[in-house]
């Protein structure tokens, strides 16, 4: 069962701090799910979530072979009923836990079906980690403003 937490101890733990993606566990159909199947899941980039330390506002990073297109800035909700993160109007991840400078969470993703050519959602357990002050700066500088 899915504990909440409220929306006030989820600002304080978030805001002023950056969030990056660092290992992903694709779930089971039973729930469980496995080890960590590789940082770029499958090609696709890590993300990097700086909360803004004053607003909702959180900018995500990614990677990109192309660092002008590897960063957004938008709104951020949070919605303590369900653990939600929104950005924008879209639902980002569910949090599960954060204990000291880890979060573990529960993101979907749409991906394409080789086999089938098809769409579906599959979902991972990511686990991320709070990044220093330094680590957020290095992150930052890889990416050029506007």
């Amino acid at each position: 069962e899915l504990k909440s937490i409220p929306q006030k101890d989820f600002l304080e733990m978030v805001r002023g701090y950056g969030w990056q993606e660092i290992s992903f566990h694709k779930i089971n159909e039973d729930g469980t799910y496995n080890e960590n199947v590789g940082l770029t899941l499958g090609g696709m980039p890590l993300h990097c979530y700086e909360f803004n330390s004053s607003g909702n506002i959180v900018t995500d990073y990614w990677r990109n072979t192309n660092p002008s297109q590897g960063k957004r800035e938008d709104h951020f909700m949070y919605s303590y009923q369900n653990n939600m993160v929104y950005i924008g109007h879209r639902a980002e991840f569910q949090v599960i836990s954060i204990e000291g400078d880890r979060m573990k969470a529960v993101k979907r993703l749409h991906v394409h079906s080789d086999k089938l050519g098809e769409y579906r959602d599959i979902s991972y357990v990511v686990v991320l980690q709070r990044l220093s002050d330094k680590e957020l700066q290095a992150v930052k500088e890889q990416y050029p403003n506007g």
